[in-house]
């Protein structure tokens, strides 16, 4: 089994799902490629009116005979794919160099030392004393 598991074979919930959302997403993919007009006038109303009769096509098929749509949804999770990869590497690179990077440096300016890494050469050993529990039911209440 693998971390991100492609659906070569699709349930028909899943594709009546994906019917319902060509509905939705087609028209809205098609206004933003057109420059997201404000206007009426401004619209390319023939590109928004026929996806929005593909998707409609597309959620009919999918609530009447969800198999029809096993091919687009493959090949829409195939292109889907290798963008959703790309995005979450690069999500975590953000998520990294806009958390983590900064509250490092801050520590290090601030000369905090969690892990006691310091070089203590006037100690004999590094052994810190640990407080023992009272009594061995305590690990059966941690919290």
């Amino acid at each position: 089994m693998s971390l991100i598991d492609l659906h070569w074979t699709p349930t028909d919930r899943q594709l009546k799902q994906f019917g319902g959302i060509c509905l939705i997403a087609l028209p809205v993919l098609g206004w933003v490629a057109t420059g997201r007009p404000r206007s009426v006038e401004a619209a390319n109303i023939p590109l928004l009116a026929s996806l929005a009769g593909v998707g409609l096509l597309f959620a009919m098929a999918g609530f009447l005979k969800p198999q029809i749509l096993k091919w687009p949804f493959v090949i829409t999770s195939l292109i889907a794919f290798p963008i959703g990869l790309v995005v979450s590497e690069v999500a975590q690179l953000l998520i990294f160099l806009l958390v983590f990077t900064p509250i490092a440096l801050i520590f290090r300016l601030i000369g905090r030392d969690s892990l006691q890494r310091t070089i203590d050469r006037q100690a004999s050993s590094y052994w810190q004393p640990k407080r023992q529990p009272r009594d061995l039911r305590s690990y059966y209440r941690q919290f």
